[in-house]
């Protein structure tokens, strides 16, 4: 992913103050002009995903793309 060393080092800030479990990607490109790097629709998912296991654990970036998504379901849902 273009631009990835900036795009990492972002994450790693936010990691740091929110939190694992306080992410989660969306894939709503719908109404923006501005894209980053090799991420520009919905389908570029894959390019997403291998920047994050270079830097993080797998269980990590599973929490990122699904279980966090999950959480914040089961809780708006009860």
């Amino acid at each position: 992913m273009n631009g990835d060393r900036s795009f990492t080092c972002g994450r790693a800030w936010f990691l740091g103050y929110a939190g694992a479990v306080k992410i989660a990607f969306g894939s709503d490109f719908d109404g923006i002009t501005t894209t980053f790097g090799d991420l520009s629709r919905a389908g570029d998912y894959h390019n997403l995903v291998n920047t994050l296991l270079k830097r993080y654990k797998e269980a990590e970036v599973q929490n990122f793309m699904r279980e966090n998504w999950l959480l914040v379901f089961r809780n708006v849902l009860q």
